[in-house]
């Protein structure tokens, strides 16, 4: 049976009555509390996750390396190895194109010939990586990606150049970076051996490519 208050006319519930509801609504907005924390969290969490996604493999590599390597020295080992491998993404990546779409004989050739050589050359470059602790791209990077597709849009009667000046263009730099690296004692150990075994090949290829160029008009 209803109260009520000797102070004031309204009726009023037994204090039993009055705090079981009171102590409903507080759980009832602690547990919703906790359910907004939980779901800003979880946004929060695949938002970062959705950023790591939309970073190429190489970026991603680039950020670990920035973390687990702080000595200059040993910033030039990384930079070399990760350098050299996104460089054989590329230029595997427009070989195989250049596979399926050149004109010319030898620019089909040298085009397997580099896809096949540029492949060991990475395997031996991760293997060195593994070791070494490196951090190094998965795959080919968007900046390669995009290249392949502008080259692929090309027309038949300038892509054997185009592809060719590339791969020129391309194997100078590596040659020069690791000649760099060699003469100057920038990278030593298991990088220095891989540096001194690969460039004789790179600059077979170099000699192979300088000399399709200028027969192609």
């Amino acid at each position: 049976m209803l109260r009520r208050h000797p102070f004031v006319g309204a009726a009023f519930l037994p204090l039993k009555l009055q705090t079981t509801p009171f102590i409903i609504m507080k759980n009832l907005v602690s547990f919703m509390s906790a359910a907004m924390i939980a779901i800003a969290c979880s946004l929060t969490i695949q938002s970062c996750e959705e950023k790591k996604e939309n970073k190429d493999s190489t970026e991603v590599a680039a950020d670990e390396n920035d973390k687990k390597f702080e000595t200059k020295e040993s910033e030039k080992n990384v930079d070399l190895v990760a350098k050299s491998v996104e460089c054989s993404y590329a230029v595997i990546e427009l070989s195989k194109l250049a596979e399926e779409k050149a004109v010319r004989k030898d620019v089909k050739e040298i085009a397997g010939k580099i896809k096949k050589e540029h492949e060991m050359i990475l395997i031996e470059l991760k293997a060195v990586a593994e070791k070494e602790g490196i951090s190094v791209a998965s795959g080919a990077s968007d900046k390669t990606e995009e290249k392949v597709e502008d080259l692929s849009e090309k027309d038949a009667d300038k892509f054997d150049k185009k592809y060719v000046n590339k791969m020129i263009d391309k194997h100078k730099k590596s040659i020069d970076d690791l000649e760099d690296a060699l003469n100057n004692d920038k990278i030593h150990g298991i990088e220095k051996e891989w540096a001194n075994k690969t460039l004789p090949g790179l600059k077979d290829h170099l000699s192979k490519l300088e000399a399709i160029d200028k027969d192609i008009k």
